[in-house]
Formats: C-alpha cells, structure tokens, sequence
C-alpha cells in the first residue's frame, strides 16, 4: 500500500463573501463520511484541503474565525459538492461564497459594586451550543481594559452565551446575547461559591460542578485536604460530582447571590456494568466503532460534564462491553458511533453496589440511500437523554406541522423512541427520502400530538 498516494486527495480554492471579496481566517472543511480535510483561509480568502483518500463525493462546510461552533451558510444556493476519484486526486479553484456579515459584541465587566474589572477574560459561544460541546474550539474572546471594556468581534448573527472570568477566577455566564448587541454588563460576585466535602472514597476523586441555569458552564474544585473548593461561580442550580475509579457520588446545589454552599458527598461501594449495543428494532448486535462514557446523573439531569473525567470504554466486534469496577447510583452509558452506518446510543440505568448491571443500548442503523432530506428542526445537544426540539426553521416541513421549540420526540412513523436519544431519533428521521412522509409524535404541557411531514430538500441559505 502507498499511504502517501492513498491519502493525498486535496481540494484547493478561495471563499469569498456575498461581494466577491476574499474573506480572511475562515476554516473551511471537506467531508466524506469520517473522512475530511480542513485548512483556514490566508489573507486572499485561499484554502488547501488535504489528506483525503478521495473515492467519493465531499461536502463543504465553512465555519467563522474563532470557530465558535456556528456554520456559515452559502450566499446563495448550495456549496459545490467535489468529486475525488481516488488518493492522489487534486481539485482547484473551487470558489465558496458565503454570506458573511460580521457583527461585534461590545460591553463591560464589573464587580457587585459596580465597579470595573480589568484583564477580564470574556469568550463566546452560541448559545444552543452547550459550552462543554466546543470545549475543543478557539472561541472569539475579549480582554478587558483599565475601564473593563471589551469588544469581541466578528460573530455571526445569532444568540450567543458570554463569560467572563476575572484573574482571581471568578466567573459569570450571560446568554442570550444577539451578535451585535452594544452594551452588554457581565457581573461577576466575588464571594460566590460551593465547598464540597468528599468522604468514603478509596482514592482521592475529582470534583466538578456543571451548571444547568447558565449555559452549560463547568468549574473544577481545587482540593485541600478533604475538602474542594468551586469559585467564581453565578448564582443557580448547579450538579456537583465527585469521581474516581470505579467510585461517583452527586448531589444537586441550588447557589444564591453573593453566598456559599456546602454539601457532602458520599462514595458506594463499586458496581459491576455489562452493556452491549444492539440495531434498533432488533436484537442483532452492532460491531460498530463506539466510543462509550459512563455518566453520573441525578434523575433525569445529566452530568455531562463529567464525560471529560470519564474512562473511555470501546466495545469488541459483536457491540459488548464491561466496566469493573464502575460506580454505582444512577448512571447513563453514551457511546458515540465513528461508524456513517450506525448512530450513538444512549441507556439510562441505576447499578446497585457490589451488584452486576447488564444493559442494552440501541443504534440506529443509517439507510445510505436516503438523500440529503429535511424537517427543519435541530435538537438540544445537552438534552442527552431526549429529542427535545431547539430550533425549527422557518418554512420548513416542521415549521407547518406546528412543531415547536421545547417539543419533545416521544415516537417516530408510531415507534417509540425513549430508549434512543437525540442522536438516534436525528437518524430515523434522516433515514425518510425526500418526497417521503414521516411521522413524529411530541409532548408537550398541553398533551401529545401526532402530525405528518414530507421530507424536503435543505433549504437554500
């Protein structure tokens, strides 16, 4: 095998805006399936993508300077879709056009007298984008001034979430900024925070405290002795968990303004989990390539946060798995698929100490011939455990059957659906043809509905 040839395919071209001028600092992707090549514009717009094994068809996707997790769309129509007939292939002068009109946030840090807070660290994300999701992105950040001003600029129009974080580490989260917005004021309390104390662990564990009222932020305790201490923290609900090896305790803290808590957590005694992945609708086991996280959670909040502190597992060829020892409590098992022709899979579960837990989860299998159809709606990427609806475009299949921000998927074409999660309820749907009806069900306060939709194309943008 040549690997020098087999993975040299590249694609060469400029992205320009919606007036022809070469736009600088964009990171431009090309994908097949898992396979992709990425490269960010120079100063003449110009961008080379390489390192693809070709054989197929790439799609274009370009994300803006800062790449905080929202895609530009085209300045009319679609992307071009690129052809790379094998390993050394080399297509230039593909031209993207984007509609690319930057937009900057403008605002100031204070404390709880008012006063200003200079060398501030203020970043931003979008804010239907939980802020652990893009953890791995360059965020557009700010610094404060003397005055503690900050301009963050160039967002893309849309709702983002801002933080700021003083030298001291003391943080606050604001959402629901509009790109644009001219007088933004981050407050941040000083005295604000949680101290945990941790008993009953055979090894020392990690504490973190995920917020579930302030866009999915996290804060890791600093240990002394027994104790953790969280600070810098705004005022809300927060999950706070302790881990280590086999061991997990978590407890709900509700933090006023200007105020500290404290509670205790406890470790068990370890479980023993067996799990194996399964296609929907039948028993037949699924080799697919997985990558799974066990997730503390407390009723049916998750402490997806914890994932970064969680071991990885990888289950064998025939989809099964064991964690010994894993912790015991209320618990959810994610797996993640790297397979184009399986979805993730999701259990939620509780494992008693010193008990064994077996576990089925369940991946959808992807039709390859389904076409690239819509409904026009997204779901809630931290919503683990549900298709809960976050966005419905506008004019779209969804947007007409009256399906609604904060609907909840309870069954696709009449199958129910609580056992998938949002990764596997976004294949089902994606598995209908265009021209093609589906089915959803949503509940909602006022009940449950049923409505019918016919599959479109994407939307031109």
């Amino acid at each position: 095998m040549n690997l020098a040839l087999d993975f040299a395919a590249a694609i060469a071209g400029t992205v320009v805006d919606q007036d022809a001028k070469p736009v600088e600092g964009v990171y431009v992707r090309f994908a097949m399936g898992d396979d992709s090549g990425g490269a960010v514009t120079d100063a003449h717009g110009a961008f080379v993508c390489a390192a693809m094994t070709g054989g197929g068809d790439y799609t274009a996707t370009v994300i803006p300077k800062g790449r905080s997790a929202k895609q530009l769309h085209p300045a009319s129509g679609a992307f071009p879709v690129v052809h790379l007939a094998d390993g050394g292939s080399r297509v230039e002068d593909v031209r993207l056009a984007i509609q690319f009109e930057p937009l900057d946030v403008i605002g100031r840090v204070i404390d709880q007298n008012g006063a200003p807070i200079a060398d501030a660290h203020v970043v931003a994300w979008a804010s239907d984008m939980g802020r652990q999701y893009i953890s791995g992105f360059e965020l557009p950040d700010a610094t404060t001034d003397a005055k503690g001003a900050f301009t963050i600029r160039d967002l893309v129009s849309g709702s983002y979430s801002l933080q700021a974080e003083s030298a001291d580490g003391n943080r606050a989260v604001v959402n629901g900024v509009a790109a644009g917005a001219k007088d933004v004021t981050i407050r941040l309390v000083s005295t604000n925070g949680i101290d945990v104390t941790v008993v009953g662990f055979k090894d020392a564990p990690q504490v973190l405290a995920q917020s579930m009222s302030n866009g999915g932020g996290m804060a890791v305790g600093v240990r002394e002795g027994d104790a953790f201490h969280l600070r810098g923290l705004s005022p809300g609900v927060y999950l706070v968990t302790a881990l280590s090896h086999g061991e997990m305790a978590i407890a709900r803290v509700e933090l006023q303004a200007v105020a500290l808590a404290s509670v205790t957590l406890t470790g068990r005694a370890s479980a023993t989990i067996s799990a194996t992945i399964v296609e929907f609708g039948s028993t037949t086991p699924v080799g697919a390539a997985h990558e799974c996280y066990l997730i503390p959670r407390l009723g049916d909040q998750v402490a997806y946060a914890a994932m970064s502190w969680s071991s990885r597992v990888q289950p064998d060829e025939h989809g099964r798995l064991t964690i010994d020892p894993a912790p015991s409590g209320d618990l959810v098992l994610w797996c993640n698929s790297f397979d184009p022709a399986h979805s993730g899979a999701i259990a939620s579960f509780s494992a008693a100490p010193n008990e064994h837990a077996d576990v089925t989860l369940y991946s959808v299998t992807r039709t390859s011939d389904a076409g690239d159809g819509t409904i026009g709606v997204s779901f809630d990427y931290t919503d683990m455990l549900e298709a809960r609806v976050s966005e419905v475009l506008p004019n779209s299949p969804a947007a007409r059957a009256g399906i609604a921000k904060g609907d909840r998927v309870v069954a696709v074409d009449g199958v129910m659906v609580d056992n998938l999660g949002e990764h596997g309820v976004s294949a089902l749907i994606a598995n209908h043809a265009i021209g093609t009806t589906v089915a959803l069900s949503v509940a909602r306060s006022s009940g449950t509905k049923t409505v019918l939709m016919v599959v479109e194309s994407a939307p031109s943008r």
